[in-house]
């Protein structure tokens, strides 16, 4: 087992990730010590009887024992316990968030197996994707704030750098991987990520919280919540966010990365059985800059977010209604020194679901929805609104105490690609207490985007050259069919095992690509070259998911997982997006917690080589090359943390190390930046 562990750290034919044999060694050391510990356990549980093992202690938030029986609510729509989910689904607790050292949504993601949120610089994730077909920014997942879809609606992504909540306020993050669709619509072909926050009830109080240092950080958050008669229950959030983003492309607009945000959530609880719920946002990107592959780096500064749900749920009839409404001013939009990208967007929708227990053993989630989605800019067009409608079905049947199958099925209407159909079927059973098999299969589908629809722009390419990129109206929506056998099991008392094998096959990717002649074109005065947006065909993956959770003592925990990418090509002009996902990637955790107060988390994280489309973009004030190869690497980080009171107010202070050994990397190049080392410090009161 021991050689096998090595094989998927070093087998890899490209060059070895560390050039300093102690650093190798310690990174090895730490996963071979989890597993061989984890295995030596194993032997010893053979010694004993079932009777013999007793409940695992509470070890941090949550032990083994706990993270077989937590109830998670995306993998089905309703309330269940991980182990009976039918999809892969990992939680990122509160107590993760904190003490992964997380200064954004993307870093406290990346213990997840599976998944990968790629830099473009110390201070920006967004390269990359859940199980594979990465892209730059990841535009086959989606994100949910508290169910509800959170995202830039011109390009269809999961807006990670400006969400309406700050890391305080997250439960935890439920992340589903494989296919969604079934349940949640276009874009969830690989993955779900839910961000549930904490009730109102629980945040009773004041909370001050800062993180600030190297790379210009400094995260501010205040939080105050509290309670009107005995029915209304409210919460009221401020924050602040700044990042380092210097050199991050030569004509950067500023520095740092800048945002401020305000929300507010209010309960109403009419009764035992039924409340009201309201939450409004408002998120002030003062100073942004990103970049999409598709259309360049863009200064998203001044794009102001306006963010307001409403929400009726109850229990006895399980029905949830959800209204929502998101709107985006138009931003700063210079790219290329032209302010060509500046749009306003928004989504208005709602959504109703019933849960419905048909007979014994059997229930029903059902549900539909209406959404309206817009974008406006000169770049497309000027105004565009897609009106989109879905129902679905998702039907959960115990056989028997050991055996439950589910299946799912869903039909979207969208006005430029028509009616698409998701289905999911899986099969659950567990022969044994706390082992439970699991075999899926699936479809999903992304809908093409305002930009691979309606995209129209000539930018210079070369001495008396330009690239003519453009949308299409009539693209058909990706879709994926995905098969999948998992494993999850508490192996001994101290032992956690989880194993997934799946295979997908997707279908008509869409990409920017050549299309037609290049011609001359006398008012440019230079040969055009035609790019456009479209279905470019077929391609083929299969992977693995391996993890390992190990208690090695009461106060010490280890994780290890690993993940297993291979992509073929099935039609030859999709080969230049495969080689954008990297084949292998693992992440290691020691996480200790003393009786004293004192905490430290050490994570490790390696991904393999990935190769992006290579552009030099020209600018007056200096030109960047964006692209090309970013070669494997392996870096650290560690937060130490000491818990204790102040006046009966529960406090903390933590020292974090990004990138500890400052080992310089890239997820996505750019020869103006690379991600270096940050150490920041973080102070935290409730009062």
């Amino acid at each position: 087992m021991l050689g096998y562990v090595r094989c998927l750290v070093f087998s890899s034919k490209e060059e070895p990730f560390f050039v300093n044999r102690r650093k190798k060694y310690f990174v090895v050391g730490i996963c071979l010590l989890l597993v061989q510990a984890a295995f030596s356990e194993i032997s010893m549980a053979r010694e004993k009887s079932t009777e013999d093992i007793s409940p695992l202690d509470d070890l941090l938030s949550m032990s083994l024992e706990e993270l077989m029986s937590v109830e998670v609510v995306t993998a089905g729509r309703q309330a269940q316990k991980i182990s009976e989910a039918p999809a892969a689904l990992s939680v990122v607790t509160a107590e993760d968030i904190k003490q992964l050292g997380a200064t954004q949504l993307g870093e406290a993601l990346r213990m997840v197996v599976g998944i990968h949120f790629g830099y473009t610089n110390s201070s920006y994730m967004a390269a990359g994707g859940i199980r594979g077909f990465h892209k730059l920014p990841a535009n086959k997942i989606v994100l949910l704030i508290d169910g509800v879809p959170w995202s830039l609606e011109i390009y269809g992504i999961p807006l990670l750098s400006a969400p309406p909540i700050s890391l305080d306020e997250i439960e935890r993050i439920e992340v589903l991987r494989g296919p969604g669709s079934s349940l949640y619509g276009s874009n969830a072909m690989f993955g779900v990520i839910n961000v549930i926050t904490k009730k109102t009830e629980d945040t009773k109080g004041n909370l001050i919280s800062f993180i600030g240092g190297e790379q210009q950080t400094l995260i501010g958050t205040y939080m105050h919540g509290g309670s009107i008669k005995d029915n209304i229950n409210y919460r009221v959030t401020l924050g602040w966010d700044q990042r380092d983003n210097r050199d991050y492309v030569a004509w950067s607009n500023e520095p740092v990365q800048q945002i401020s945000r305000i929300n507010t959530t209010w309960d109403y609880h009419l009764n035992d059985n039924s409340q009201f719920s309201l939450f409004a946002a408002y998120v002030d990107t003062m100073e942004n800059d990103f970049i999409c592959e598709s259309t360049g780096p863009i200064d998203y500064t001044d794009g102001d977010h306006y963010r307001t749900v409403l929400a009726f749920a109850s229990k006895d009839p399980g029905i949830t209604i959800r209204a929502h409404m998101k709107r985006q001013t138009r931003n700063n939009g210079s790219s290329f020194g032209q302010k060509v990208l500046d749009f306003e967007m928004g989504t208005t929708g709602v959504e109703v679901q019933h849960t419905w227990e048909l007979f014994k053993r059997d229930t029903l989630v059902w549900g539909a929805n209406f959404t309206q989605e817009y974008a406006d800019g000169p770049l497309i067009g000027g105004e565009r609104t897609h009106d989109m409608a879905g129902v679905f079905i998702d039907n959960t049947y115990k056989m028997r105490d050991n055996t439950d199958l589910n299946a799912g099925l869903r039909y979207d209407d969208h006005p430029n690609t028509g009616g698409t159909v998701s289905h999911r079927l899986s099969l659950q059973y567990a022969p044994y207490e706390k082992h439970n098999f699991r075999l899926t299969c699936g479809s999903s589908y992304r809908n093409p985007d305002f930009i691979e629809s309606y995209y129209d722009r000539t930018t210079p390419y070369g001495a008396g050259q330009y690239l003519h990129v453009y949308g299409q109206e009539d693209n058909d929506p990706e879709k994926a069919s995905t098969y999948e056998l998992a494993y999850s099991g508490q192996l001994t008392e101290k032992f956690f095992l989880g194993a997934n094998l799946f295979h997908s096959e997707i279908e008509d990717f869409i990409y920017f690509a050549p299309s037609g002649t290049p011609y001359f074109d006398p008012g440019l005065g230079g040969m055009v070259i035609p790019y456009a947006h479209q279905n470019l065909g077929d391609a083929k993956q299969h992977g693995g998911e391996l993890e390992l959770k190990y208690q090695i003592t009461d106060y010490l925990t280890g994780t290890v997982n690993y993940t297993y990418l291979k992509q073929e090509v099935v039609d030859a002009a999709v080969e230049q997006l495969l080689v954008m996902t990297p084949q292998h990637m693992a992440n290691a955790q020691l996480r200790a917690r003393l009786k004293n107060g004192f905490s430290a988390n050490l994570t490790i994280h390696y991904k393999s080589s990935t190769e992006w489309r290579e552009y030099t973009w020209p600018h007056p004030d200096g030109n960047t090359v964006a692209g090309g190869k970013a070669d494997n690497y392996v870096f650290a980080n560690l937060r130490v943390g000491y818990d204790f009171t102040i006046f009966d107010n529960d406090a903390e202070i933590a020292l974090a190390c990004f990138n500890l050994l400052d080992e310089k990397f890239d997820d996505y190049p750019l020869d103006t930046s690379d991600v270096a080392r940050r150490v920041t410090g973080s102070f935290s009161l409730r009062f």
